[in-house]
């Protein structure tokens, strides 16, 4: 059996990709309401792909029709909880690098490695543990929408869908014991954006600093700092700016992005993350 919250499901993200890569047919999904109260079960009848998506329709004997998985769930109150639960033995997790080349083709895997992280160049990782998380995302998507007649082969599948989920989601915990809450972003945080953020907080604090210090509030007794303390306040961040976007410029990755998003606004400006950037689970 899985356990996944409602809350965690609801849209296209990463959990409800995990729970639909999971289900075959004849599992049985279940809502729980928040006081753990089994209510409402349902078979999964179809999974399918469109478009690149898979999809799962599940029925069920309450108004004896066919439904699409995702809107069920989002109709569900978020305090509530969903299960499924597998009609047959889960895949080992054993998969490796190999065997994922194995399914999807040596040139899809190193076309998908290579788009995923553009500086990659001749040398590939040799194990799924050294992909970084959005190598292993992109992998993931592939091998969940691969069509694959061969039973044998999709059991194959099977266990590589579950190997890199199970290196996924340890990844997800640590990030959790990490930074707490602020580890699930509500807006996407992406390398464009830090960046920009950074080189735009420098044009601004070296605006500051270059200010002449014989101006005069607007409001003499409303003024905080005087205008030498603001100059020397944007210089001690530009202090503290300037070396970290140059170690942005040589360091930054897909894999160690949060880590960086955290220390721009906790280590650099010396303030919370906005709580557009960081979702209260």
């Amino acid at each position: 059996m899985y356990k996944y919250s409602a809350q965690e499901l609801k849209g296209n993200s990463a959990a409800y990709r995990n729970l639909v890569s999971r289900c075959e047919l004849g599992d049985v999904i279940q809502f729980v309401d928040s006081s753990g109260r089994t209510y409402h079960s349902m078979g999964v009848q179809r999974v399918y792909t469109e478009n690149g998506v898979r999809k799962v329709t599940v029925s069920q004997h309450t108004s004896n029709n066919f439904y699409h998985l995702t809107d069920k769930i989002a109709d569900l109150n978020s305090s509530y909880w969903v299960c499924l639960l597998k009609m047959r033995t889960p895949a080992s997790s054993t998969a490796t690098l190999q065997s994922v080349k194995q399914i999807l083709g040596p040139t899809q895997v190193t076309s998908i490695l290579s788009n995923a992280s553009p500086q990659l160049k001749s040398t590939l990782p040799t194990s799924l543990e050294s992909l970084s998380t959005e190598q292993l995302d992109t992998l993931y998507t592939a091998l969940e929408t691969k069509n694959i007649s061969d039973s044998a082969k999709d059991n194959q599948r099977w266990d590589a869908v579950a190997t890199i989920g199970s290196i996924l989601d340890a990844r997800y915990s640590e990030k959790l014991s990490l930074y707490g809450d602020a580890a699930t972003p509500k807006t996407p945080i992406t390398k464009e954006l830090l960046m920009n953020r950074v080189s735009d907080t420098i044009q601004m604090y070296e605006i500051i600093a270059n200010l002449p210090l014989d101006i005069a509030p607007l409001d003499q007794d409303a003024a905080i700092i005087t205008p030498a303390e603001e100059r020397q306040q944007a210089l001690t961040i530009l202090s503290r700016l300037n070396p970290f976007l140059t170690q942005l410029q040589s360091s930054l990755t897909d894999e160690n992005l949060y880590n960086f998003w955290c220390t721009y606004w906790r280590d650099i400006l010396k303030q919370p993350i906005p709580p557009m950037y960081a979702l209260n689970i």
